[in-house]
């Protein structure tokens, strides 16, 4: 769990996008929004994931990575 290590999620998101991209196969996000979303964060939730600017250029800026 993540929830007291903000530079931890970071750092497992990117090694996570980064295999991805190793392996060829991208990735699908789960959720667009989860109930309840719009006033805090939930990792659940892509809406909520690209509120936060790293975590939005983890995900969307390595789209461009072949």
């Amino acid at each position: 769990k993540f929830s007291d290590d903000q530079e931890g999620y970071y750092e497992f998101c990117q090694a996570m996008v980064d295999v991805m991209y190793q392996a060829g196969a991208g990735f699908t996000f789960w959720s667009w929004r989860l109930y309840g979303d719009e006033t805090g964060f939930n990792a659940w939730s892509l809406r909520s994931v690209l509120r936060d600017d790293r975590l939005k250029a983890i995900f969307l800026g390595s789209s461009t990575q072949s």
